[in-house]
């Protein structure tokens, strides 16, 4: 029997909150992967800014969930 209710929610939650984990997990993985081929112009790469990172993935993953609750509510 299918469940309803805030359970229903809350596994979407979860399982949404794994996918943005694993997006996050091979995207790094790329960078160290982009950071040890070596830098042919010499040049330092650019510093990140931690805390525009971190509102940028909260963005993307509010807009997600938002995107995906009103996929699941029709």
């Amino acid at each position: 029997m299918a469940q309803h209710g805030s359970d229903n929610k809350d596994a979407f939650i979860g399982s949404a909150t794994q996918f943005i984990q694993a997006g996050q997990n091979m995207a790094q993985q790329f960078m160290d992967f982009i950071g040890k081929s070596g830098n042919p112009a010499g040049t330092a790469p650019p510093v990140a800014d931690p805390q525009a990172l971190t509102a940028l993935q909260k963005q993307f993953t509010d807009q997600q969930i938002s995107l995906w609750q009103s996929v699941l509510a029709r």
